[in-house]
């Protein structure tokens, strides 16, 4: 008689397009579905870990962990509001009100953490920053940008007008009339600042799309009037140059023996009235000499202008991270494929320039690489856009630098708008389209320092546009690395790895009500979960074996039962005692004593709920069924044997745990011995249980149908043909 036996389930839950694969050799380590279950690295299958109710949440938003000092914090992010909590305590520590971030904002909130900072970013709305004090206060504020010379912001800068437009200032200090020669303003102009040839100058007043008044930051540079031995040759948009002063000058106009120009510093050209000599004047494509001396004449117009990068006018940065001791900027609606980056060890100062500390501005690509979805901080920086993957080869040799800055394609993989997860061996994120969960690993090879790899392409029935993922990396009841992504309906698609990222075992997790995000740090996973309106923030423990579960106590008794009953396995019993949970009112839970499953009760109006008189560890929560269902035995040796019905005479699983039921039959709780007033012992052994019926693809599910610890350690199949 054949035997078909599995003892191990390591690579997850592998989709039913697969069901005839009998040739795969994962078929051998997987299984049909693994519901609820997680995966060990022994490659067992268990019962997944049920959450703590560790508070209400007053609506739909985001968690984030922090680190600070080896502190772990989590926060929640919701509509105009944002409290913090503390790992260790589990309680709340601070609550601020009145912030920045509205309810339509929060689906696209990225949360870049970073020491005793959390930078909040959304395109909409400025960059926000979350920051603790040394006094253990937290705060929420703008991202300001450092002051400069001058009365100057340290601020990104863009050139947002077309081709050609010119702007022409009416004076050089103080309040000036700025003239574009094409509609170009608006009023949100209105206290933001242009530069003009490097000079900033702060928008006061709006006259109309070609017209705006402001003050003068920085003293503009003059238009002077240069007399010159001869102008042929010199082009209009040239930069010409002093050779003994090292003037520099914008050509704006040529005549003869004229060349007019902006100074693009205050040093003039030189001319020795006493000596009537003057200095060789060199451009692009020749060279004269002055022949008197430079005077300022009408201000000129300027194509060499431009506007503050970062505005409610323009937008703000969709996305970012901090990286190597800058802070970088992405995802811009009005410069989808631009990138900025901070100076060297200063997050607030985005000035540009050529030295290897100065901050940075480039765009990447252009449309066929699709606009900027997330930056990674990683191995190596990593940028994702809506078709593209590309890094930045980095090294001690090839540090980041505003010259040399130039990045390498990965291959043709897009993101979604799901922030990705850095785990131990890379990064993972979810593809354009939410259809499957990639992974960008170091290949170790300098020529092509990355690769990028399906990591769910066995089980992508799982994935469905993640909204959130989680990397867990090791938990207070075992070593094992879990990402956790959360799809758009609410469920949980849940992967285990192995050290080299060569396996990777999907499972579906789900609750009562929809998981909108988590966040883990420090060996936990929070979550922030929505039944029926009601939000919550859980943590998943491994003394849990239900979701939202609260320990019930002495104080909650409200006296004796009246018409309240409970829906034990064996049928309808009267509750003897009645005790109040307001935060479970007009739901329907479970109730465990002891570890044992009780039954189900329904909670009234008042949270009042019927339970037995005992001594006993009363917990309250929400029953979830662990499953894992077989593929059917199938030889993969003997095709036409396949198209034969099967029986199966007799399963023998190897479990432990305390339910267990084999092809919907629960396993006796209780043996012959057993005392039956007290929980049903924790069992561990091997369970033969006989099957009846012959079918085309007979399975024997596996199933966990009450509150328990459940261990799934292989099973052993007996067919007949």
């Amino acid at each position: 008689m054949p035997q078909f036996e599995q003892k191990s389930f390591e690579s997850g839950e592998v989709g039913s397009d697969h069901l005839w694969r009998s040739d795969l050799k994962v078929r051998a380590t997987s299984a049909r579905s693994l519901k609820n279950c997680r995966l060990r690295v022994s490659g067992i299958a268990e019962g997944r870990n049920g959450t703590t109710r560790l508070a209400n949440i007053h609506g739909d938003g985001w968690v984030q962990d922090m680190v600070i000092d080896g502190v772990v914090y989590f926060a929640v992010l919701t509509a105009a509001r944002l409290r913090i909590f503390d790992k260790a305590t589990r309680t709340q520590v601070q609550e601020i009100t009145g912030c920045e971030w509205t309810a339509d904002e929060l689906p696209e909130l990225v949360i870049a953490p970073f020491g005793a900072e959390a930078y909040v970013f959304h395109q909409d709305m400025q960059t926000q920053v979350i920051r603790r004090a040394s006094d253990g206060t937290w705060s929420v504020s703008d991202l300001t940008f450092a002051p400069g010379l001058g009365n100057s912001i340290r601020q990104p800068y863009y050139r947002f007008a077309d081709d050609g437009v010119t702007l022409t200032p009416s004076g050089l200090t103080g309040s000036i009339t700025l003239t574009a020669s094409a509609a170009y303003f608006v009023a949100g102009h209105v206290g933001k600042r242009v530069r003009l040839n490097g000079r900033e100058v702060e928008i006061t007043a709006y006259t109309n799309a070609t017209t705006v008044t402001g003050t003068v930051r920085q003293r503009l540079f003059p238009t002077v009037s240069i007399p010159v031995s001869s102008s042929d040759g010199f082009l209009v948009g040239e930069i010409i140059s002093g050779k003994d002063s090292n003037a520099q000058a914008e050509v704006t106009a040529t005549g003869a023996g004229t060349i007019t120009a902006i100074l693009l510093d205050f040093t003039n050209f030189l001319w020795d009235a006493t000596l009537s000599k003057g200095e060789t004047v060199i451009g692009p494509s020749g060279s004269t000499t002055t022949t008197g001396a430079q005077t300022n004449t009408t201000n000129a117009a300027t194509l060499d202008w431009d506007e503050q990068a970062i505005s409610d006018v323009r937008g703000f940065p969709g996305t970012g991270t901090i990286h190597k001791g800058r802070l970088w900027l992405g995802r811009f609606a009005a410069i989808p494929f631009g990138v900025m980056a901070s100076a060297l060890g200063a997050l607030d100062d985005f000035q540009t320039g050529v030295g290897d500390e100065d901050g940075i501005f480039v765009e990447l690509q252009d449309e066929a690489a699709g606009a900027i979805q997330h930056i990674v901080s990683a191995e190596q920086l990593l940028f994702m856009t809506a078709r593209r993957l590309f890094y930045y080869p980095e090294s001690e040799q090839n540090p980041i630098r505003p010259t040399s800055f130039q990045v390498i394609q990965v291959g043709p993989d897009g993101s979604s708008l799901c922030k990705p997860v850095a785990i131990s061996e890379g990064v993972m994120f979810a593809k354009a389209g939410g259809a499957s969960i990639l992974g960008a690993f170091p290949t170790g090879d300098v020529r092509r320092s990355w690769r990028s790899v399906d990591v769910s392409i066995l089980s992508a029935h799982l994935i469905d546009q993640p909204r959130s993922m989680a990397y867990l990396n090791g938990q207070a009841d075992g070593p094992e690395r879990y990402v956790v992504a959360v799809n758009a309906d609410g469920t949980l698609a849940v992967t285990y790895y192995s050290d080299s990222a060569e396996i990777f075992g999907w499972t579906p997790w789900e609750t009562e009500g929809v998981v909108r995000s988590v966040a883990a740090a420090d060996g936990e996973c929070w979550a922030l979960v929505e039944r029926e309106g009601v939000y919550t923030l859980e943590v998943f423990e491994p003394s849990r074996l239900m979701d939202c579960a609260e320990d019930v106590e002495a104080a909650d008794l409200q006296g004796l039962a009246t018409d309240q009953t409970i829906l034990t396995p064996s049928g309808v019993s009267p509750a003897e005692v009645v005790y109040r949970k307001t935060n479970y009112a007009n739901r329907t839970v479970s109730l465990t004593v002891d570890d044992a499953y009780l039954g189900i009760v329904e909670v009234d109006a008042n949270g009042d709920f019927g339970c037995i008189d005992t001594e006993g560890a009363i917990e309250i929560g929400y029953n979830f069924e662990a499953e894992c269902v077989p593929w059917a035995p199938m030889p993969a040796e003997d095709e036409r044997n396949r198209r034969r019905k099967v029986r199966i005479t007799r399963a023998l699983v190897r479990w432990a745990g305390r339910y267990m039921a084999v092809n919907g039959n629960l396993l006796p709780p209780y043996r012959a011995d057993d005392d039956i007033t007290a929980a049903p012992p924790l069992r561990d052994e091997l369970s033969p249980v006989p099957v009846f019926g012959w079918f085309d693809e007979p399975v024997v599910p596996f199933t966990k149908p009450y509150p328990a610890p459940w261990r799934l350690y292989g099973y052993s199949l007996e067919v007949t043909r």
